[in-house]
């Protein structure tokens, strides 16, 4: 029973890990006709498409955080260093939202900068 109770478990984040990976799996499927970077314009594109993947990154680390905070309350049963390493698991996953939320700003800020 606790062998098949623990495979459900696995099971589960690995399906709620997989998720927004095969979710985020045809974002982008167009190639660059150009091989060469030919204009200041192309490589903020480039930039812009790099940022692009690593925000992915972000909002999925963000969703392991909540899902390991979550995990952490849940099994705390009241044990106050559990509770407190949960709410820094929520803290880890809110700063990885906002760094994905300003990751486009960021960059069109260095871009005018840079035009």
């Amino acid at each position: 029973m606790y062998f098949m109770n623990k495979f459900t478990k696995i099971m589960i984040v690995a399906a709620i890990v997989a998720a927004p990976v095969m979710i985020m799996a045809q974002t982008n499927t167009s190639v660059p006709s150009q091989s060469s970077v030919t204009s200041v314009q192309d490589i903020f594109d480039i930039i812009n498409n790099i940022v692009g993947y690593i925000k992915v990154l972000f909002y999925i680390a963000a969703g392991l955080f909540f899902i390991y905070a979550a995990y952490l309350y849940l099994t705390a049963a009241g044990n106050p260093e559990q509770v407190k390493k949960a709410s820094n698991q929520l803290i880890f996953a809110v700063v990885a939202v906002v760094v994905a939320l300003l990751s486009n700003t960021i960059v069109n800020i260095i871009q005018d900068v840079v035009k």
